[in-house]
């Protein structure tokens, strides 16, 4: 019984080494002229690996691009602020901008809320998952009887979102 199941287990192994090994190397010719598999015409577990034999992950597509413009900050509640930015679906944000700060959104009661371990930079990745929309916060120039102003120039803002 004993040799039995060894057997057994050995010719699954055997078989699935063979599969593997006639799949990347035969494999039905590919479209590369060397007879490889290169993903194009395998298919099954290994074919459609595309012939990545050491495992490296694959790059990830490239970003959408949210809001690419220079505009006008708007003062709410004596904070500049850009306009809203949609980022549901994106699991990375990546914001290229002088910024102090982030507000998020999910559009429901609470309204917008800011993010506090945003750190004033000019790049910034942030989590997607934080909320469906967000709001790039500015420096306002705040006079000593309390009314703030925005600055009058347009401020450059670059938002891309990934979706991995």
């Amino acid at each position: 019984m004993r040799g039995r199941l060894g057997f057994i287990v050995l010719v699954i192994f055997g078989s699935f080494c063979v599969y593997c090994a006639q799949n990347v190397v035969g494999g039905s010719g590919g479209s590369n002229g060397n007879g490889g598999n290169d993903g194009s015409g395998g298919g099954g577990m290994v074919g459609n690996a595309g012939a990545d034999t050491c495992c490296t992950p694959p790059d990830p597509p490239p970003g959408d691009v949210l809001f690419d413009q220079k505009f006008t900050p708007t003062l709410v509640s004596n904070q500049c602020v850009s306009p809203g930015i949609d980022v549901a679906g994106h699991r990375t944000i990546v914001v290229h901008g002088n910024l102090d700060g982030v507000q998020w959104s999910f559009g429901g009661a609470v309204g917008w809320v800011w993010q506090s371990s945003v750190t004033p930079s000019a790049l910034v990745v942030l989590d997607g998952r934080l909320g469906k929309q967000l709001r790039i916060g500015f420096a306002a120039t705040c006079a000593s009887n309390g009314v703030c102003e925005c600055p009058t120039d347009p401020s450059p803002l670059t938002v891309v979102g990934y979706k991995q």
